[in-house]
């Protein structure tokens, strides 16, 4: 299989492996923001593979303390685009070789916030099925992982003004932060009772009701919300996609492939309600599904 990466792309481009990036960018908080806007859109567009470079692209050195948290908060976001790819012109450049001039370093280990980014990219690897999962949605009726809030709550009509936060997926909320040195961020949280389910912080593990507007203290990890049962085990031990699994109800099984054949067969019987837990430690892989019917 092969991939291209593409400064332009249409509808219907990924039926021949073409991905489109937003291309050489400025490495700078507003460009920041105009990401989160133009990833929605670009998704709205039906084309559904879409990533951004993570810091921007334009010459910035590693000695700037402010892009040190740039960096930081455009990983936050780049975790929950369809790819997850840094990229970038550091200065200094290095000195020109046989392979021709480069720009400077930018290896994760060299930020100031290389633990933290780390953590992220720990998060994003395992949520690696739950992606696959709806990319494979994507692949069969275009309906993108990225999408705009009203997207999931056309009724609301909050959520066609919440332009700067998008769902990654059914079960996340993502808030990115934007702004230099933030010390919170407001977060629109669309009602969701009637469906039985509440608004779980991911990392602070506080709940919060919908259909308001919330002022989240910042933390350095960033603004992370998802969706979780209401009185269900998941619910009542605090686990969340991506959280340590147990078993819930009947339905356990210990490998993405099992997961996969079991996805499939809720969808053929016409299955509703799927909860999709999924955690690795170590070499093993634990994913625990919660099924309501088949």
């Amino acid at each position: 299989e092969i991939i291209m990466l593409s400064r332009q792309a249409w509808i219907g481009s990924h039926l021949i492996n073409v991905a489109v990036w937003s291309g050489d960018i400025d490495s700078s908080w507003e460009e920041l923001l105009k990401q989160i806007k133009v990833a929605q859109n670009v998704a709205l567009s039906g084309i559904y593979w879409w990533t951004t470079d993570i810091g921007g692209y334009r010459p910035v050195g590693l000695d700037d303390n402010e892009f040190q948290e740039l960096i930081l908060r455009w990983f936050q976001f780049g975790a929950f685009c369809p790819l997850f790819r840094l990229h970038g012109y550091r200065h200094p450049p290095l000195p020109d070789n046989e392979c021709g001039s480069s720009g400077g370093h930018n290896e994760i280990w060299l930020f100031n916030y290389s633990s933290q980014i780390i953590d992220i990219i720990l998060l994003r690897e395992s949520l690696r099925d739950y992606v696959e999962y709806h990319l494979n949605i994507s692949h069969e009726n275009g309906t993108p992982i990225l999408r705009p809030m009203f997207y999931d709550f056309s009724d609301d009509s909050e959520c066609y003004k919440a332009e700067d936060q998008y769902m990654f997926g059914s079960d996340y909320l993502v808030a990115p932060v934007y702004t230099y040195r933030a010390t919170s961020r407001s977060v629109y949280l669309p009602a969701i009772s009637k469906h039985n389910l509440v608004w779980q912080h991911y990392y602070t593990k506080q709940f919060y009701a919908g259909g308001q507007r919330y002022n989240i203290p910042k933390t350095v990890d960033g603004t992370l919300i998802s969706k979780i049962e209401r009185g269900s085990v998941a619910s009542q031990q605090g686990l969340q996609v991506g959280d340590i699994i147990v078993q819930i109800g009947q339905t356990k099984v210990t490998s993405p492939r099992e997961a996969n054949r079991l996805i499939d067969t809720v969808k053929e019987n016409k299955g509703s309600s799927v909860l999709f837990l999924i955690n690795r430690q170590g070499n093993n892989i634990f994913v625990a599904l919660k099924i309501d019917k088949v």
